[in-house]
């Protein structure tokens, strides 16, 4: 068994699209997803990934599903960074990033990342995770770094896009959320965002989308030189230096001054973290870029996962015959927040659209036909007791709601 194994797919396009819909440049969307199923026994967990171009020229989201962090870098790490590797092997980490500018460097992190966050100590996952975000800013820079961006740049020529071989001009938001049989641990940086189900009755927000116009992030903006414009109808959409529609970002090094701190920069890529202690009542775990909560809100998207994947208590024996598939229900949200006319919904459902959901099962299934079991599965199994408690929050801690409104961002803007 490897972390690479997984049940991967191309799901159907959606069925209710008229064909003959197209947008104002004469395009049809690419409704087919990129699909992905497993499960970790240790943690009881069931995750699953989908993703779809949607309206857009090229795919520039990224996504992890490592169902062990520490067994998915032990084979590049030797030495002292595989002893500290090892310390995360009960760590499953799952991820989005959306890119933007070009696909570069969401896939650079998706690809540098985990192994980032693994040569910190298991002991302080929070600085550990701060940590490797900054560092991929640094990695971009190297020449190693800038070899890489320019061998994914031309991977894709021919997109009628110029490629971009920095990352000045171009980035990536990044939500992770490290899973242990204990907590839940989330960073974010952006606007793609983490929601927590406990029994669909409270909707738990693991991070806040970062906006131009949130009073922190204007602060810090202005502080460091920048400014903000707004436009879009009615002049809703704040932009950082009447470009970038978020304030927090991975690369777009334009805006990252050397000579001030990383969490001081126009732009920064210093994340805010979570830390939620697991409960008997969580249900899933749903992380998806702005494309998808451009269109629902978080209780929205709660919502609709809890009526498709059904009762908690049947996902079990239904995971273990194969009739529930997560990114089956997954594949349904996105179509459900595709745009069908694009003048209509003044661009809302035209973005890339990726979502991982992690359904936590109280005891973990047999083998499911077809999907790859997690670590551990021969050696462990699930008690389904998990350790309640509150929310605690780092390094920018807020205070979350219990859901908020869809991201005031229009597709085809930065």
């Amino acid at each position: 068994m490897g972390n690479g194994e997984s049940l991967v797919g191309v799901c159907t396009a959606a069925d209710d699209f008229d064909d003959g819909q197209w947008d104002f440049k004469g395009h049809a969307p690419h409704t087919e997803k990129n699909c992905r199923d497993g499960r970790v026994d240790l943690f009881g967990l069931s995750w699953s990934v989908a993703d779809m171009q949607g309206w857009r020229d090229s795919m520039e989201d990224a996504n992890l599903a490592l169902p062990s962090l520490g067994e998915a870098v032990a084979s590049a790490a030797s030495g002292q960074s595989m002893a500290r590797a090892q310390e995360w092997s009960n760590v499953a980490l799952f991820g989005v990033m959306d890119g933007h500018g070009g696909h570069q460097v969401a896939k650079f992190c998706e690809h540098h990342l985990p192994a980032a966050i693994a040569l910190r100590p298991r002991s302080d996952m929070p600085a550990a995770m701060s940590s490797a975000y900054l560092r991929m800013d640094e990695m971009l820079q190297e020449d190693a770094g800038l070899k890489e961006l320019r061998r994914l740049a031309l991977q894709t020529q021919g997109n009628g896009r110029m490629p971009r071989f920095t990352a000045e001009g171009m980035g990536c938001t990044c939500v992770l959320t490290a899973v242990t049989a204990q907590e839940l641990v989330t960073a974010n940086a952006g606007d793609s965002r983490a929601v927590l189900s406990r029994r669909g009755q409270a909707c738990v927000e693991l991070s806040k989308d970062h906006k131009p116009s949130l009073p922190s992030e204007r602060s810090r903006i202005e502080q460091a030189g920048g400014w903000i414009e707004f436009d879009g109808p009615g002049g809703i959409i704040p932009r950082v230096n009447g470009d970038l529609s978020l304030s927090r970002a991975i690369g777009d090094l334009e805006y990252k001054d050397s000579s001030l701190p990383a969490e001081q920069h126009v732009v920064t890529a210093m994340p805010d973290i979570t830390r939620v202690q697991r409960t008997p009542q969580d249900e899933f775990l749903i992380l998806a870029c702005d494309g998808v909560w451009d269109v629902v809100s978080s209780q929205g998207a709660v919502d609709f996962l809890r009526k498709e994947l059904g009762p908690a208590e049947t996902w079990a024996s239904r995971l273990r015959s194969g009739e529930l598939k997560g990114s089956d229900a997954l594949a349904k949200l996105l179509d459900h927040c595709l745009s069908h006319d694009l003048g209509e919904t003044e661009g809302f459902g035209g973005d890339n659209m990726t979502a991982v959901l992690v359904l936590f099962v109280p005891h973990a299934p047999a083998r499911v036909p077809g999907v790859a079991s997690g670590p551990f599965a021969s050696q462990h199994s699930a008690s389904g007791q998990f350790v309640g408690g509150p929310m605690s929050t780092s390094h920018g801690a807020f205070q979350t709601p219990a859901s908020s409104a869809p991201a005031a961002v229009r597709a085809g803007i930065r």
